[in-house]
Order: structure tokens, then sequence, then C-alpha cells
């Protein structure tokens, strides 16, 4: 099973909405694991009608058996209010990697979608995921925000997670005719380098907001600017899709 963490410390980035996206389009073919670590809880309230009696709580608490899923679809581990209980980095690690690897059998893919902060819970797939997603708000980025996060995740694969594959900072709620966006995404490749930039963007689009609202994936949507919204996403998520299954070269 592959396991993709959406990650970023900073809030507002379009964690949520990627991770939702990423579960609905790779439904379509696999069994997705969608696990929740923000207390937010956002996604969780969005996929509710895929959840079961499972929260993340009892995966951080110890050994739990994941119902499997018999064909592709989505198999929701929601986030609760007791995961702020949990604190002690070892035991986060340690409890979520075996629950996420025993759910290896029944599943394709693990999407965790984590909260907008460093702490231990948040930053804790990053050392057992197959992969790691980061999306960037480009209106609003900070180099040092950048450069902190990736210290995060380069270090997470240098000291302990060495498969760990960083698909790269994806940008985020981009507008290409805004000349502050094109100068941002100047200044970002110029401070990071474009290897560890993914090979795309997702613009801002009223239709993925109103995509989340309405609890399904923004290609069906009828409006036609939801459609154009749809193929540009689809086509970040074929990208991924191939990273995820097909390593590093594509």
């Amino acid at each position: 099973m592959k396991s993709l963490h959406i990650v970023n410390r900073k809030g507002g980035v379009g964690k949520t909405t990627i991770a939702l996206h990423a579960a609905w389009y790779f439904a379509e073919r696999y069994r997705v694991l969608f696990l929740e670590l923000d207390d937010q809880r956002n996604a969780s309230s969005v996929l509710q009608e895929h959840a079961g009696d499972l929260v993340t709580s009892d995966l951080l608490s110890g050994p739990v058996t994941i119902p499997s899923l018999d064909g592709p679809g989505i198999r929701l581990i929601a986030a609760d209010d007791d995961i702020k209980k949990h604190e002690n980095a070892q035991l986060i690690v340690e409890n979520l990697s075996e629950n996420v690897d025993r759910a290896g059998e029944s599943y394709d893919l693990c999407v965790i979608d984590s909260g907008p902060s460093s702490s231990s819970l948040n930053l804790a797939p990053l050392f057992f995921a197959t992969h790691a997603l980061a999306p960037i708000a480009v209106h609003e980025f900070s180099v040092q925000g950048i450069k902190t996060l990736l210290r995060s995740i380069i270090g997470a694969k240098q000291s302990y997670n060495q498969d760990l594959d960083f698909l790269g900072l994806l940008p985020n709620l981009f507008v290409a005719s805004r000349p502050s966006h094109q100068a941002a995404m100047e200044q970002i490749m110029a401070e990071v380098g474009t290897t560890l930039l993914f090979p795309g963007y997702v613009s801002s689009r009223q239709g993925y907001e109103d995509a989340v609202t309405n609890r399904e994936p923004v290609w069906k949507e009828n409006k036609t600017a939801s459609r154009t919204a749809g193929k540009e996403i689809r086509f970040v998520l074929d990208k991924i899709e191939q990273r995820l299954w097909n390593g590093a070269d594509q």
C-alpha cells in the first residue's frame, strides 16, 4: 500500500481540498483509506458518508483492525477530539505506522490529511509514509516558512524514513494573470530550485470551494468553470499517480 501525506505547517494553503480530491480521484480505481489528523475535522465532515466506527484516536491508542473495502472506494478514519490527548511523539509514530501498515493488505492507498501545525501528530506521517506532498499558497508564501517545512521533510527522510519520496511543493491558489503571483512563483523557484517544485499547480477557483461544500469532486459540478477546474486538478492528480506507482522518473 502506498501512503500519501499531505503536509504543511501553515493553515490556509488548501491541504484539505487537495487531500479530498486525491481521495475522490484515486477511489475511482483504488481502495483508499483516508486518515485525518486535523482536529478541525473539515475533511471528516465532507467524507462522513464513508466513515466507519473507528476514529483517529483509536489508531493512536494501540493496535486496531481497520475493516477492508471489497472494491474501489473510500474508508474514512475521522478525526476526533481525543487526538489532542496524544502528545508522545514516539508512541504517535509507532501506533500510527503500525496500524497503517496493518491496513496494507486491504487498501491500495492511504491519504493522510494533517493539521496546520508542527505538532508531533501532524509531522508523524513523515516518519513512515511512502510519499509526501506539500501544498503552498503562492500569494502569501513565506520563504522562511517554506525552508522550515522542507527541513522537516528532508530531515525525516535522511534520518528516519529513507524510502520517503517527496513529490514536491505544490503551488496552490495560484492566479496566473496576477503579476504578484507570477513574481512570487519566480521567487519560490529562485529560493528552493525547480527540483523541489511539483510539475504543476492548482489555481484559485470558486469551483473548488463549491465542490467541497457540495461534498463531491469539482469535475462532477455542472458549471463550465468547474469543468475547467476539474481538468486542471485531474492533470495534477495524474502526475501524482504516476509518481506513486511508477517512481521519481515520471
